[in-house]
């Protein structure tokens, strides 16, 4: 990971062989992160090699907010030719938006990475104050960036969720347990009363789609002291 940060390669790639043999008419990538995903220019390239000048239609969304995830989903809706699905999905997606609002409660810290540090950006904060949160890393509508553990620490969290990128859950359970906490992670309200959570982050924090939604419903799970299968408490060690 650390390579890749350092390249801007990233950490994927693609089977250019196995893209000619689904003949896409539409490719959905992004450009929001160079190293979680396959890069824009690998994926047109890709495309050409695949297709020539017929090849898919190759299309990247960046939304940065929950909002502009609802706007690309029309988009996509309008491009794919049921645009009217796409809408009446919007317009549910925003019912439960509206719903899911809570007011601040505790202070959160969902975490992306381990090592290095990553807090999160884009959607993120604002899952964590829909769902009755008050984010304290994090930049709303912003990249996520590398942070020092000692400033995650400097916070005060009261609540750590691991929502690493691209991992399911039972790979982010995986990685904290063969992850060595640091210390300024045991002087943290959250280490103390062993409020730290782990996700699915591929599903709920990651990727920008519908489940985004389900996110703010696990957040405000864990806050609210309500059983979730998906939330699974990782405690300390």
């Amino acid at each position: 990971m650390r390579s890749a940060l350092a390249t801007g390669h990233g950490i994927y790639d693609l089977d250019e062989a196995r893209m000619a043999e689904l003949d896409p008419d539409l490719v959905l990538t992004q450009e929001l992160c160079r190293v979680c995903a396959v890069t824009y220019p690998r994926v047109v390239e890709a495309a050409r090699s695949a297709g020539g000048s017929d090849g898919p239609v190759v299309v990247s969304l960046e939304p940065h907010t929950l909002a502009d995830v609802l706007v690309t989903i029309e988009i996509l809706a309008g491009m794919a030719g049921v645009e009217e699905r796409g809408r009446e999905l919007v317009t549910d997606l925003r019912r439960r938006m509206d719903e899911l609002r809570r007011p601040p409660t505790r202070r959160v810290a969902v975490i992306e990475w381990l090592d290095p540090l990553f807090a999160p950006g884009h959607w993120v904060p604002e899952q964590v104050e829909r769902a009755g949160g008050q984010p304290v890393i994090g930049w709303r509508g912003d990249p996520s960036r590398e942070l020092a553990w000692e400033a995650l620490a400097g916070a005060d969290p009261e609540v750590v969720v691991l929502g690493l990128c691209g991992f399911d859950l039972p790979r982010t359970i995986g990685e904290w347990a063969a992850f060595e906490p640091p210390k300024a992670l045991s002087t943290t309200p959250a280490w103390r009363t062993h409020d730290l959570w782990a996700i699915d982050g591929s599903a709920y924090v990651s990727r920008p789609g519908p489940r985004l939604f389900d996110g703010i419903e696990v957040i405000g799970s864990i806050l609210a002291g309500i059983p979730d299968d998906r939330a699974v408490r990782i405690g300390t060690r």
